[in-house]
């Protein structure tokens, strides 16, 4: 098995982070590898879709259930084909003075993982960053959120010809 966790302060309450990750039809608003198809309800069937340069340029699709939900607390779903690759991601949150304690979980279990286990660990911890930090940037105030754009040089003026 492969495990990797990341905590994350969040600025936002905790009922604003449960909405964003339980809005499944809006996952590709903010997360950069999963769009996922299907209700956010204990026992409930989703259509699991991936992308990361990890599996190539195309998306993968992966059948799915939620296997853990308590309203406003846990998320989990389970991603995979017995045996074979079972992907497990788990959100649990905590009220907190400044906002929402995240302990965001993932695990790789079977035979693909068992055989990638460097690569696979590496890649868990990579990605595992990035999601929530994308969550982060999502949820910041947009005062907070960083400008996109051209970056402009110190003290270079631009000249007309």
């Amino acid at each position: 098995m492969i495990e990797a966790e990341n905590d994350i302060q969040l600025a936002s309450s905790w009922d604003t982070v449960w909405r964003t990750l339980t809005d499944f039809k809006h996952y590709k608003a903010w997360h950069p590898y999963n769009r996922i198809e299907g209700a956010a309800e204990l026992g409930s069937k989703i259509d699991y879709t991936y992308f990361s340069t990890l599996i190539g340029p195309r998306s993968l699709h992966i059948p799915g259930r939620i296997t853990r939900l308590e309203p406003g607390r846990i998320l989990e779903w389970r991603v995979g084909f017995r045996f074979v690759f079972i992907f497990t991601e788990t959100y649990t949150l905590e009220p907190a003075n400044y906002g929402t304690h995240l302990v965001h979980r993932i695990e790789y279990r079977g035979l693909g993982a068992t055989f990638n286990r460097k690569r696979a660990g590496g890649h868990a911890r990579t990605l595992i960053s990035k999601i929530d930090a994308a969550l982060a940037r999502y949820l910041a105030p947009s005062a907070a959120r960083p400008r996109l754009g051209k970056p402009k040089m110190a003290g270079s003026k631009s000249r007309k010809r």
